[in-house]
């Protein structure tokens, strides 16, 4: 995947994508989404703070 629209030195640079979740990434890209995560604090504050 290339990647890279902020700045001039991440343009067109190739970023990796582990096997398990290139089908997730896939997807994604294939609908058209703006993004291809989408993380709300609270989701991602009760994830972290498990132990």
């Amino acid at each position: 995947m290339k990647g890279g629209t902020k700045t001039k030195a991440g343009k067109g640079r190739i970023v990796p994508i582990h096997s398990k979740i290139k089908p997730f990434i896939e997807v994604r890209l294939t609908a058209n989404s703006p993004r291809l995560v989408f993380l709300r604090e609270s989701l991602v504050k009760s994830e972290f703070s498990r132990n």
